[in-house]
């Protein structure tokens, strides 16, 4: 008797352990959203003197972004960018130094295809810690800018249950056999109009001339502005 009650124990245990994993199995609206993500910002960290505007972006693409609905296998992604406020500097070399809480990272800058900016693409950003500031070396001289992290509050994924629950009827209905038919683009982007304040940014894609975009207040959770093509 003891061995048959054993076995029932067994088996209500295996039964309840199914049962749990099958309801942990199941994917809600905004988990399939989080799938057709193709670029989202998890950090940016800025910070400028007299000489020099910097920006570090930390976060997950897809490579290239096409705006075409889809959304491939997502990479972690590390841009730094500088902007000398002269313009006849960015004939020089630079390079640089991020220091952190646990360490270091250096590299040196290249000019962008486009635009007045310098670059370089980091891939072991994560082994500094905390992030503190950047040393810029040019002419044998060194400048020291100190790296501020601009997203302190309101984090990419509450951003965008923020404008999943705004947008939720017409997201719903571009679920297909549970899957999303638009790709997600979040971007934390600042505005220098406006005493150089930071937004979120969460845009619903289905190509250029197709999609939902909405603006969030990081510090009161309204959504300021919405468009829809």
């Amino acid at each position: 008797m003891k061995k048959i009650g054993s076995i029932l124990i067994i088996i209500v245990l295996i039964a309840s352990c199914a049962l749990l994993v099958g309801c942990g199995a199941k994917k809600t609206e905004l988990d399939m959203v989080k799938d057709k993500i193709s670029y989202v910002q998890t950090g940016l960290y800025a910070g400028k003197n007299d000489s020099f505007n910097v920006c570090l972006s930390i976060g997950k693409n897809e490579g290239m972004f096409i705006a075409d609905g889809k959304s491939g296998n997502l990479e972690n992604f590390c841009k730094l960018s500088l902007k000398p406020m002269k313009v006849d500097m960015l004939a020089k070399t630079f390079t640089y130094k991020i220091t952190g809480e646990a360490g270091t990272v250096s590299g040196e800058f290249k000019k962008e295809v486009l635009g007045n900016n310098l670059v370089s693409e980091i891939k072991d950003i994560a082994k500094v810690g905390k992030i503190k500031d950047i040393d810029i070396v040019f002419d044998d001289k060194t400048d020291k800018v100190v790296l501020e992290n601009k997203m302190t509050g309101m984090t990419w994924d509450t951003a965008l249950q923020i404008a999943f629950d705004n947008d939720k009827e017409s997201i719903m209905k571009d679920i297909v056999d549970k899957v999303y038919c638009k790709e997600v683009y979040i971007k934390f982007i600042n505005d220098i109009t406006n005493g150089n304040s930071y937004y979120w940014y969460v845009a619903f894609i289905a190509s250029n001339e197709k999609y939902t975009a909405i603006l969030i207040d990081p510090l009161t959770s309204k959504i300021l502005t919405k468009k829809s093509l």
